[in-house]
């Protein structure tokens, strides 16, 4: 049998309507299938999902792996897909989401080729029509190998688990497993194992097509709100794994573990103070920020800097301060002007 180059984990609930198209997408020349390991995750879906992953096994046998297991959400998927990975790398690609084809067959080439950590490729994001809307990429060395260090904030900030393919190896020496029963683990995917990484090389080009504005994504405004404190959960996962951790990491790993940690917890208390202020969240986020203050001290000194883009505004430390109360007019006047681009960006007026 030939050594697989790389091992796609596609966690996959209720997904029969966009599975076909995302294993579709997957459908390179005879010579890279054989490279290709596709495990298809059906998490206990009450739908034709697990249908639509035998069918594939069937027309593909020695790429697609069908997999039925009891619901158990997004991470117990990623660990399950984990455990059967034989590839030398491993990604994760949601089954509403597809690869460019043309982009896949060059990026086994590739993957076959380099020796490296983690694999850094550019992503788009695409509608439901599939157009694309945005497009990211990477300030990054090409042709060479680098560290984290490398890496600038903006692409920290943008460095999310679409554009990430880790060296199997890594992650099963470290025995790295994502929480379970909740959503929103892909953050866990983009920051615990960095500090096993030492080598990284960049794929220039648009792999991932991220679909986003379909009705019960996990970043539909409706189902955040009714599944914010999921992230959370996932939040405090990651705080005492960087309580743990971070002393001995490498100084490379430490910079991007501080910087996106800062990122994540920020959005977290924007969410809960600015963006979505009321007593219930509130009360939610004095009891998260105990946490913080509980499982990293280094953390909460963070967030005590943490200013408002658009003002300059030390909101959190004020919030702090003034004894957890979100009624103050400070901000009012950021939940106001949040608001307001809110309303400019929808009419496209910025």
């Amino acid at each position: 049998m030939t050594e697989k180059t790389l091992s796609l984990i596609i966690p996959a609930y209720n997904m029969e309507t966009y599975l076909r198209g995302c294993l579709g997408s997957l459908v390179v020349s005879p010579a890279r299938m054989e490279q290709l390991e596709v495990l298809v995750v059906n998490d206990g879906s009450s739908d034709k999902t697990s249908e639509v992953a035998h069918e594939w096994q069937r027309r593909y046998p020695g790429t697609v792996v069908a997999i039925d297991k009891e619901n158990g959400n997004y991470g117990s998927c990623v660990n399950c897909g984990l455990s059967l990975a034989t590839g030398k790398y491993v990604k994760v690609l949601d089954a509403d989401d597809s690869f460019d084809t043309t982009a896949l067959e060059k990026y086994l080439l590739f993957l076959h080729d380099v020796d490296a950590d983690l694999i850094i490729s550019d992503f788009c994001i695409v509608d439901m029509q599939g157009n694309v809307t945005e497009t990211c990429t990477y300030s990054l060395p090409i042709d060479k190998p680098f560290s984290l260090s490398a890496l600038s904030k903006r692409d920290v900030k943008w460095l999310w688990h679409h554009a990430i393919a880790y060296r199997t190896s890594i992650l099963k020496s470290m025995s790295y497993r994502q929480t379970e029963g909740v959503s929103y683990t892909d953050d866990e995917w983009i920051f615990k194992p960095m500090t096993a990484v030492k080598s990284i090389r960049y794929f220039p080009h648009y792999l991932y097509r991220y679909l986003r504005g379909r009705e019960g994504q996990t970043f539909d405004p409706k189902v955040l709100q009714k599944t914010f404190r999921q992230r959370m959960v996932v939040m405090e996962s990651m705080l005492r794994f960087f309580a743990s951790s971070y002393a001995e990491a490498p100084v490379e790993a430490q910079g991007y573990l501080r910087h996106k940690l800062l990122l994540r917890l920020e959005s977290i208390y924007h969410y809960m103070l600015v963006a979505n202020r009321n007593d219930e969240n509130n009360r939610c986020l004095v009891d998260f920020d105990h946490h913080v203050k509980t499982l990293s001290a280094d953390a909460y000194q963070m967030m005590d800097g943490v200013r408002d883009r658009l003002t300059g505004f030390r909101y959190i430390h004020t919030w702090r301060v003034k004894g957890y109360r979100y009624r103050i007019p400070t901000l009012f006047i950021l939940y106001m002007k949040h608001k307001s681009r809110r309303i400019m960006k929808k009419m496209k007026l910025i």
